[in-house]
């Protein structure tokens, strides 16, 4: 019965879906082809040969891989679904050690609402004006990690100015944004 009310409510919620307009690009409507993808066995199987049963699994895992790098124009790309948050950790944790001083886009500002404190880091908060970053007002500054982040995102980050005035590790977060990228 409640399988049924389930399915019921996930019917609804795609008709309600496909009558709006998402225009947060991280709700962007999927292919049918990858939503056909997540839709078969492969969403619950490994893509490495090590288990079994993944032959296939590895071959589309590794065409997929290579469309990415063709689409992104880059030498390298990992294709797993995680979240941009769980690759901002990744990157806070491996560039960046307690109490280092990262640079970030204030939460207020669109930023991610991470808590740096909690992970024993300091956050220095690139200047704003509203949401754009406040070219003006950059300071030549060093930094083991530059973490371009952002839920919100109205106008294009200036990710080479930005640059200019701060040494170190540039990671621009583009999970929200990445499909209006790979449409070039």
């Amino acid at each position: 019965m409640e399988e049924k009310k389930i399915n019921e409510l996930i019917k609804k919620h795609d008709e309600y879906r496909h009558e709006s307009i998402n225009l947060i690009p991280s709700e962007n409507v999927m292919k049918k082809d990858a939503l056909l993808a997540l839709s078969s066995d492969l969403a619950t199987r490994y893509g490495t040969e090590w288990y079994g049963g993944s032959e296939y699994a590895g071959r589309i895992y590794e065409k997929a891989t290579n469309l990415a790098k063709k689409l992104f124009n880059v030498r390298y790309a990992i294709i797993n679904p995680i979240s941009g948050n769980i690759c901002d950790l990744a990157a806070l944790f491996s560039f960046t050690k307690p109490y280092d001083e990262i640079a970030v886009i204030p939460k207020e500002n669109g930023g991610y609402p991470f808590g740096y404190k909690k992970f024993h880091r300091k956050k220095y908060s690139i200047p704003m004006k509203e949401y754009e970053v406040n070219v003006e007002h950059l300071v030549p500054k060093k930094f083991p990690l530059i973490l371009l982040a952002q839920s919100t995102i109205f106008f294009p980050l200036p990710i080479n100015k930005i640059k200019e005035n701060f040494d170190g590790i540039c990671i621009y977060d583009a999970s929200h944004v990445l499909g209006l990228i790979a449409g070039k």
